[in-house]
């Protein structure tokens, strides 16, 4: 039983130290769409267009 739990916290320590904790991008199209897609106060949102903003406008209302 000792020796299990040894290794058990041996693992975890080393898996403790081996973290990473930066960002890694795993699909450079995904980044690219999302950096053109417009934003406000950091979160995505809707595109104004002049016909589908009518429309929103009395779908809101209905």
């Amino acid at each position: 039983m000792d020796g299990g739990r040894e290794a058990r916290v041996s693992r975890y320590r080393e898996k403790r130290r081996t973290r990473l904790f930066s960002k890694k991008i795993r699909y450079e199209v995904r980044k690219l769409n999302a950096e053109k897609r417009p934003r406000m106060k950091g979160r995505f949102v809707k595109r104004a267009t002049a016909g589908g903003g009518a429309s929103v406008a009395i779908a809101g209302l209905a």
